[in-house]
């Protein structure tokens, strides 16, 4: 009841009176309510009805108000939670279901489907009819970057794309605060900065759930996040040995095989991920990149056109087409690509990197040094940039290359920069 009995309040110059109007109100009817009281038809699509007659005075018969929750169900492939209010009651559909009655029991303390099954059933019913229960859709999964700065705010993972064709007492919500609790306490203890505590319940996690996706996925994201890039992968390379085959898993492998040189593997990963899902840009996104480094590059750009024609605003695509350009030389071409990926993603700090390296081989330093400066501030483990942004100023500025040289010293991963 949290985020269902949200209050809404409303003014009109004619036509109201002070009251409190006690009925439920659902969303779906707030646009067609507004719209009445400036004199507009809403658009015959839309489920809502205007409440403008009962807020003037006459009687009112609440509708059925559906409600869903359904993150966990979409990120952790739990049991979806959907529910129906009606007369006074609130029936919740998971496969422990519940029922309550909310004038009785306003804070929802007393399960009661078991003692009126005939409510359950009848409002089971009626939920039925708004959304079956076999109802399902698909979730589209963010690129990488956009995964890894979810993560970085406390959110879990990416959605799942591969999830059960049914649910048991085992998936209901419930029976899942403690996973729930121990996912939010392994990321607050990460944004504090007690990592080895995060690991360790994160670690715990992939124990107690040998085939969630989520629990590798956040156990390697923890690892990559301070360094540990060998261990992300073997963190991911045991869901794989578990028989946990999810897409994001797979994706994110890759990335981080790409990331470790390790770019055979990666190839062959990306070429039977985007084989058995044609139109997952990301997938093709990734493979162009291995093509590139295995210097493959007709074969590489082929695959960021791909992206470009299932996603045109795609910025890294952009930015990853500017590389193949640094790769041939043609810095010109290079710098409108590079320019196209920040129209779409001005805190692409990649593109920003390749931008500066573009200057840089035109001569134009001064430009090179700004966008480094700005690649280091939006990602500061950018450490390859770091260092070349160092080295240049040592240069032109040595005062003001101390401060970025020392900053790389004392923050780059040692195995990888030793």
């Amino acid at each position: 009841n949290t985020t269902l009995r949200v209050p809404w309040f409303i003014w009109a110059a004619e036509g109201l009176h002070a009251q409190v109007f006690g009925p439920t109100v659902r969303h779906i009817d707030l646009m067609p309510t507004l719209l009445d009281f400036v004199g507009l038809e809403p658009p015959q699509s839309i489920e809502g009805r205007t409440l403008r007659p009962y807020l003037t005075g006459e009687s009112y018969g609440p509708p059925p108000s559906y409600f869903e929750a359904l993150n966990v169900h979409l990120t952790r492939d739990w049991a979806p939670l959907r529910g129906v209010v009606q007369d006074g009651y609130k029936y919740i559909r998971l496969p422990i279901p519940e029922l309550y009655d909310l004038e009785q029991d306003p804070e929802e303390r007393h399960n009661i489907a078991s003692e009126k099954p005939e409510i359950a059933r009848e409002l089971g019913q009626l939920l039925q009819s708004l959304v079956p229960e076999n109802d399902t859709f698909d979730a589209n999964l963010p690129d990488l970057e956009t995964v890894e700065r979810l993560q970085a705010l406390g959110y879990v993972t990416a959605p799942v794309t591969t999830r059960k064709s049914e649910y048991t007492d085992a998936d209901d919500p419930k029976n899942l605060i403690e996973v729930s609790n121990a996912y939010d306490e392994a990321s607050d203890l990460f944004a504090q900065g007690q990592t080895d505590e995060a690991l360790a319940i994160l670690e715990e996690l992939v124990e107690k759930q040998p085939r969630s996706s989520q629990a590798y996925q956040k156990l390697a994201y923890a690892l990559h996040q301070m360094g540990r890039l060998a261990e992300s992968i073997g963190a991911l390379e045991r869901a794989f040995e578990a028989g946990v085959h999810e897409m994001s898993l797979t994706a994110l492998l890759s990335a981080y095989l790409l990331e470790a040189d390790r770019v055979g593997e990666a190839r062959g990963l990306l070429e039977e991920l985007v084989r058995r899902h044609p139109d997952y840009a990301e997938g093709h996104n990734y493979l162009g990149v291995a093509y590139g480094r295995l210097g493959l590059e007709e074969e590489s750009r082929l695959e960021f056109e791909k992206v470009i024609e299932l996603d045109p605003s795609s910025a890294r695509t952009y930015n990853n087409l500017g590389a193949l350009a640094l790769g041939r030389g043609d810095f010109r071409q290079a710098l409108g690509y590079f320019e196209k990926a920040l129209r779409y993603d001005p805190d692409l700090a990649v593109a920003h990197n390749g931008l500066g390296v573009a200057y840089a081989q035109t001569g134009e330093m001064t430009s090179a040094v700004e966008s480094w400066k700005r690649a280091v501030e939006l990602a500061p483990r950018m450490f390859d940039t770091l260092y070349n942004l160092g080295m240049v100023l040592a240069d032109q500025s040595p005062g003001e290359a101390v401060a970025y040289l020392e900053r790389f010293a004392r923050e780059a991963p040692p195995e990888r920069y030793s």
